[in-house]
């Protein structure tokens, strides 16, 4: 899309700034962000937005990695831990309070919109206390299948759970519907 998706425009600010704006508006006391080496601009935003921000050193990996820095450094304070992606920005700030009122140290909860599973996932400690056991290639998603019985999906009635902003289509998209919930009062 011509630049690093999470430094565009978004909202009144960036992708970045706005994911980091919604998840402190849900009260998340503790933020790390993990980012590319190159991307110190990126950095700096985070870190005046009062997250502690880590450098995947092999960015080319699996985001499993990235994830498991996040983990390490979170964990165990944490009763559990939004995993999001700063490329889906377009959550609803309501989307976020149903997903911590479903939460615990027990679950993963994951938003559900159109029968398709999306982001961000709010899970718990005592789950992702078995991040290390994954193999590489699997993801989460292997966690989330061998921990089954611990997985809540919510139904939402918010398309920005499951939109990848990947492209310029989905991104205008998004963006516009941002701008409005803004507008009418209702972005955190």
């Amino acid at each position: 899309m011509g630049s690093e998706k999470i430094l565009l425009p978004f909202g009144r600010a960036t992708m970045l700034e706005t994911v980091l704006a919604k998840l402190a508006g849900a009260g998340v006391s503790r933020i790390a962000v993990i980012l590319r080496p190159d991307l110190t601009a990126a950095a700096r935003i985070a870190r005046d937005a009062g997250a502690e921000v880590l450098t995947n050193p092999d960015p080319d990996d699996e985001m499993l990695v990235s994830i498991r820095l996040g983990v390490g450094l979170l964990l165990p304070a944490a009763d559990a831990l939004f995993i999001w992606p700063a490329d889906h920005p377009a959550v609803a700030p309501e989307t976020l309070d149903v997903l911590i009122a479903a939460a615990s140290r027990q679950t993963v909860v994951l938003p559900l919109h159109g029968g398709r599973r999306g982001h961000p996932a709010l899970a718990g400690a005592d789950v992702l206390a078995g991040i290390g056991e994954i193999p590489p290639g699997e993801g989460l998603r292997g966690l989330w299948r061998e921990r089954a019985d611990s997985v809540r999906e919510v139904d939402v009635a918010d398309p920005g759970v499951i939109e990848n902003l990947d492209n310029p289509e989905t991104y205008e998209r998004a963006r516009r519907r941002e701008e409005e919930r803004g507008e009418n009062g209702a972005g955190r």
